[in-house]
């Protein structure tokens, strides 16, 4: 299994054309629309999701309990070795994740490289930089 660097940024709403865009400019492929739903099972050491599918997902639920679910569109567009996903999460936001796949022999810090400039030509800024899953964030935000 191939191994990658990961970034996730909160998107501010004036700059999620413009980083379409970007992307697209550097594409050499057609963007890819995806409608997801993840859900996270209670499990005490980790989260598990579980891309929807219905059997399964009632039965983690009824044997585990359903810690909360996540539902976002995606567009993803490759930028060299590195998919830039534009994602409009329910209840949270627009969000730049970059998922830079490593070649062979590359580092973890060539890859955060990579991802580093990417995020520069998109004018995104380190403050903008988010740390954990999406289900965090949801729970935290319902918290408050």
């Amino acid at each position: 299994m191939g191994r990658n660097v990961e970034i996730k940024a909160r998107l501010p709403a004036d700059r999620v054309r413009a980083v379409r865009e970007l992307a697209l400019e550097r594409s050499t492929s057609p963007p890819e629309s995806l409608r997801q739903t993840d859900t996270f099972y209670n499990v005490p050491t980790a989260w598990c999701p579980v891309p929807d599918p219905r059997s399964l997902s009632e039965a983690l639920g009824r044997s585990l309990g359903v810690r909360g679910v996540v539902e976002k569109q995606r567009e993803v567009i490759m930028v060299g070795r590195t998919r830039v996903h534009l994602d409009e999460v329910a209840g949270l936001g627009t969000f730049l994740e970059l998922e830079v796949q490593l070649a062979e022999g590359q580092s973890a810090e060539e890859g955060e490289a990579v991802a580093a400039e990417l995020m520069a030509h998109f004018g995104v800024g380190r403050g903008c930089l988010v740390e954990g899953a999406y289900i965090d964030a949801i729970e935290a935000k319902s918290g408050e």
